[in-house]
């Protein structure tokens, strides 16, 4: 089990957990490759290979290495811009 302050960090050769706040970290990653997508989840634009519709409005985000997330409507914008959508 997860403690609040542990983030689980997967890359395409390894996963790690840190003790670090998501917000914390995210001012730490570079703003043009990394985007937060949801309350829980921040991807590699590098990696990023589609979008596809989900439930009520929000997205699911396919990732190389068959990951998936969510993208929630509050971030789905933001994703956009990113992607000169």
């Amino acid at each position: 089990m997860c403690k609040k302050n542990t983030l689980s960090i997967e890359t395409l050769t390894a996963k790690y957990l840190i003790q670090e706040r998501l917000y914390k970290f995210i001012q730490k990653l570079p703003k043009d490759i990394f985007v937060q997508v949801s309350k829980h989840a921040v991807i590699n634009l590098d990696y990023l290979l589609s979008l596809e519709d989900s439930f009520a409005g929000s997205m699911t985000a396919k990732m190389e290495k068959s990951l998936r997330t969510s993208v929630s409507r509050k971030y789905l914008s933001d994703l956009e811009e990113h992607l000169g959508l």
